[in-house]
Order: structure tokens, then C-alpha cells, then sequence
């Protein structure tokens, strides 16, 4: 069975591509998984059940009061966010990614940048809950980066914005 593949141009420098994919060929590129991405998820979904289930408190996922709408657009990144990372992981070796991409000037300044900016997320962490706290933190968020401070940031959401007094 043939497959449809079309282009449709979203501004001159990028274009996004759409395929029609049956069943078959979602089950193939499943199996393609290599065994250190399992190994990566799997440490990511141990850790997710593990921090909603010390972190879990009835507002969690309570959106009113005036940044509700802010704190439901965080829901929204870390789960879109983490949809992406796997649908990425379905198709590239990320491994593979990482060790092209750092043979160039650009790829390790933009993952100094990168890991600059975790520093930072783990600091509010540090300030929020201190120090033990930060350690649980620090391994999935040097693993995952981005996907862990959202989680963070999603789940302590309300305290953090007392905590900046912005309530």
C-alpha cells in the first residue's frame, strides 16, 4: 500500500509534512525503538508517577483565580511538550542527534544555553523547597531538562506564584 506524502510550505525557511500512515507502519517504527530510549522513558514515567504521587494536592489541577488561564497554558506545554519528545524519539535516535549536533559551535552553545537555563529552574527549586528537594530534581532534570522543570513548575505552580508574591 502506497503512501500519500504531501508538503505544504508554512513561511519560506520551514514546511511541515503530512503522511498517511496506517496501523502497520505505526507498529513497525514502534519496534524500531532502540532499548536506551525504553530505558529513558521508562525512567520518565517511573519518576512522573513518583512526583504527582509526593506532590499531589487538591488544586493541582485547579484553574481559576487569576493566572489560571497561565497555569492551565503550563499543563498544556508540559503535555503537548512531552507528546513531541516521544513522537521525536519514534523517529530519531537521540543519541545519535546530540552527537552530530555537538560536533558544531552552535550545537554546544545552545546545549550550554540549554543546561544554563536548568541551572536557573533548579535554583527556584532550591528556593521553593531546598535543598533535598533540588537533588530529587536534579537527575531527571539533567535527563529530561525541560520536560522536568515543566512538570515542576505544573504541579507546584500555585506555590511558586505565592512564593513570588504575585498572588
Amino acid at each position: 500500500m502506497g503512501q500519500a506524502k504531501m508538503s505544504l510550505p508554512l513561511c519560506p525557511l520551514w514546511a511541515i509534512e503530512l503522511k498517511a500512515v496506517g496501523i502497520d507502519r505505526v507498529m513497525e517504527t514502534a519496534m524500531k525503538i532502540n532499548s536506551r530510549a525504553l530505558v529513558l522513558w521508562g525512567f520518565y514515567f517511573g519518576f512522573l508517577i513518583y512526583a504527582m504521587s509526593a506532590y499531589w494536592h487538591g488544586s493541582m489541577f485547579a484553574f481559576g483565580g487569576p493566572f489560571g488561564a497561565l497555569k492551565l497554558a503550563t499543563w498544556i506545554l508540559l503535555v503537548g511538550f512531552l507528546f513531541y519528545s516521544i513522537y521525536c524519539s519514534l523517529r530519531e535516535d537521540l543519541f545519535r542527534t546530540i552527537g552530530a549536533i555537538w560536533q558544531f559551535h552552535w550545537g554546544r552553545q545552545i546545549g550550554i544555553d540549554l543546561y544554563l537555563g536548568l541551572c536557573i529552574g533548579l535554583l527556584i527549586i532550591y528556593v521553593h523547597e531546598g535543598l533535598t528537594a533540588t537533588l530529587i530534581w536534579l537527575i531527571p532534570t539533567l535527563a529530561f531538562a525541560n520536560l522536568s522543570m515543566l512538570l515542576y513548575v505544573a504541579m507546584n505552580f500555585d506555590s511558586i506564584v505565592s512564593r513570588l508574591a504575585l498572588l
